[in-house]
């Protein structure tokens, strides 16, 4: 698996990255209560997330991201186990405060963050990484801040804790995407 964090610009045109947040702001929202913090903490943020089915015409735009940001990094794609989007609502009293650190899913996976507007809110991964004889982590080490900026893709170990943080001017909206698959050389 991956070391580091892997941070991608660049990596795709003014017209694919238009179509993506297009796709992203036009389609279904599902309101989250309670959407970036966990159950050990006791504020609460309200936000959207959607999950796409294998099935929607944004599972397969998004397919293009996926596969060309893994080329960068010699990784062949085996299957998208899920791919969200989420949107959280800017609070400048909370900017830049690290959430509850999680991961997406117990089992072995590559994260892919895709930064898919103007807006700021950094992505924080730590150097803790989920065990299932180690469940109740209760402090974490930062390995990676990376700054929220359109177009941006990032790439860790699905076991590596990590957190996202609120926006300070503008809604935050960013796909969450876990895939499976393996490094080739």
């Amino acid at each position: 698996m991956i070391k580091s964090p892997i941070v991608l610009d660049n990596l795709f045109s003014e017209k694919y990255m238009k179509k993506v947040e297009e796709s992203c702001t036009q389609s279904s929202w599902k309101f989250i209560n309670n959407i970036t913090y966990g159950e050990n903490n006791n504020e609460i943020q309200n936000g959207f997330s959607y999950t796409f089915g294998k099935d929607s015409l944004q599972y397969f735009l998004f397919q293009y991201l996926i596969f060309k940001s893994c080329e960068q990094i010699n990784f062949e794609v085996e299957d998208s186990v899920r791919i969200r989007k989420r949107l959280t609502y800017p609070n400048k009293e909370k900017y830049n405060i690290p959430y509850q650190p999680h991961v997406d899913s117990e089992d072995k996976h590559l994260v892919m963050l895709y930064y898919v507007n103007d807006s700021d809110g950094d992505t924080f991964i730590y150097k803790e990484k989920f065990s299932k004889r180690k469940k109740n982590v209760k402090k974490f080490c930062l390995s990676q801040r990376v700054e929220f900026k359109r177009g941006r893709v990032v790439i860790f170990d699905g076991k590596n804790y990590h957190a996202s943080s609120l926006s300070s001017l503008k809604s935050r909206i960013v796909l969450n995407i876990n895939i499976l698959g393996k490094f080739v050389s």
